[in-house]
């Protein structure tokens, strides 16, 4: 009754939260501090909570810093070209008969290279709504498409911090997961492609203006060399260099098309590195603000914090409960679906993929290793649920800030099929990737 009593107040404190606009850090401090009450009422000490938070903390600090490094590199992407590169050159490529399917690959290309939905939905998703709509192509259809290619990378990419959250919190490593989600994701990716190669032949787009994209030239080079930071994303991993190294030096590279390319100055890359504010004040360069080390300080804080739940969990044996009615749910329902069901539950109440993760893995985690599940499996029921079917949630931040971004609305989820051809191709097809031995999957 205590832990119930103690959620309840932390339900309540995230929903007043979500209707008045404020952080996420309010009521996760609400949360914490409700917990630690149960806690210490349970026999634990004042200092074995401390104990408690500064473990979990700890943990955390692997994915912050993973956090950090794509700060900066999203920014140094923005500044010196990279991402206008993809864009310029990505729409030069369109034609009429084949708009959506190019929407859905292009916004899946970059954002695997980089790692960030919103980041793409702001960027290449808001210019190919542009032409989409100078074009008269269909706009729902379109933004499906986008909001699909976006998650490609969100879901799957070497720089995304959902995937290093994943990682860190089922106790695998990004390098063996990202490869994994590969294969599991062809037959749903192929799939997609397919209906949006269907959907460009019969709603084809009308001309296209290309207005947006002189001015992209007019206001920044996207010479070759700008690609150069995209390419070492997606060969470095290859070679197993550390994923927080290639970030990094991605970034460097990009530093140097912003000084040498763009006519950056050192010292204002510098504080690009920081806030994620570019060059000028012209129609591009408004796009290409975000990123920096200080957009990823609410979020690595929020991650800090949420952390330290599992080892308050753990410590005052709050889960005892929870974990018995896991067991009977994977018993009746199996893994990967009880995986779904709590996953999108928590993401649903919380209007959050990241808390929703981690509440889902907190929740889940005993009940399903004891069913037979290993770190690898439960990997990737985590990825191939609720990191995906966060973005068809209307009311989850995952969903409703892309769609924002794009000037769409809910009409463009039926057509976001990537997001929920992932689940259901994986429901069908796990016993090819984790065998048929350990019952239930």
């Amino acid at each position: 009754m205590d832990f119930l009593i103690a959620f309840l107040i932390f339900a309540a404190s995230m929903v007043a939260s979500i209707i008045y606009g404020f952080s996420m850090l309010i009521p996760l401090m609400v949360g914490y501090f409700a917990f630690a009450a149960v806690a210490v009422f349970r026999g634990n000490g004042v200092s074995k909570i401390f104990a408690c938070t500064f473990s979990g903390c700890k943990k955390g600090l692997v994915v912050v810093k993973i956090m950090i490094c794509i700060g900066i590199l999203t920014a140094m992407w923005r500044a010196g070209g990279t991402i206008l590169f993809f864009v310029y050159y990505g729409a030069k490529l369109i034609t009429p008969h084949t708009f959506i399917l190019m929407a859905f690959l292009l916004c899946g290309i970059l954002s695997y290279a980089l790692g960030t939905s919103f980041g793409v939905a702001g960027t290449m998703g808001y210019i190919l709504m542009t032409i989409a709509a100078a074009g008269d192509a269909n706009l729902v259809m379109t933004a499906g498409a986008v909001m699909s290619g976006i998650y490609v990378g969100d879901r799957c990419s070497y720089a995304s911090s959902s995937a290093a959250l994943t990682a860190m919190l089922t106790e695998t490593t990004i390098e063996k997961n990202v490869p994994l989600m590969l294969k599991t994701s062809w037959i749903a990716t192929l799939l997609s492609a397919v209906l949006y190669a269907g959907l460009s032949y019969f709603y084809p787009a009308g001309g296209t203006d290309e207005s947006i994209l002189d001015a992209i030239t007019a206001e920044y080079s996207i010479a070759w060399p700008t690609l150069i930071p995209a390419l070492i994303m997606f060969i470095m991993p290859l070679f197993r260099v550390p994923v927080w190294i290639t970030m990094l030096i991605s970034a460097a590279c990009a530093f140097g098309c912003a000084v040498f390319l763009q006519g950056e100055t050192f010292l204002h890359m510098l504080f690009v590195c920081l806030t994620g504010m570019p060059k000028g004040d012209g129609q591009i360069s408004s796009l290409l603000s975000g990123g920096g080390i200080y957009s990823m300080l609410e979020i690595s804080l929020i991650l800090l914090i949420s952390c330290s739940y599992s080892e308050i969990f753990e410590e005052a044996d709050m889960l005892k409960e929870v974990t018995e009615k896991m067991s009977r749910l994977i018993g009746r329902v199996g893994r990967f679906v009880a995986t779904f069901i709590i996953g999108n539950l928590a993401c649903g109440l919380f209007c959050n993929q990241t808390i929703g993760d981690i509440v889902a893995v907190d929740v889940l985690n005993k009940a399903y290793r004891e069913s037979g599940g290993d770190s690898d499996e439960f990997a990737m029921d985590i990825e191939n649920t609720l990191i995906l079917t966060a973005g068809l949630i209307p009311w989850c931040l995952a969903c409703k800030v892309p769609l924002t971004l794009l000037g769409a609305d809910i009409r463009s989820l039926p057509f976001s099929f990537f997001l929920y051809l992932i689940p259901i191709t994986y429901l069908f097809t796990k016993r090819w990737f984790f065998g048929s031995a350990r019952g239930k999957i």
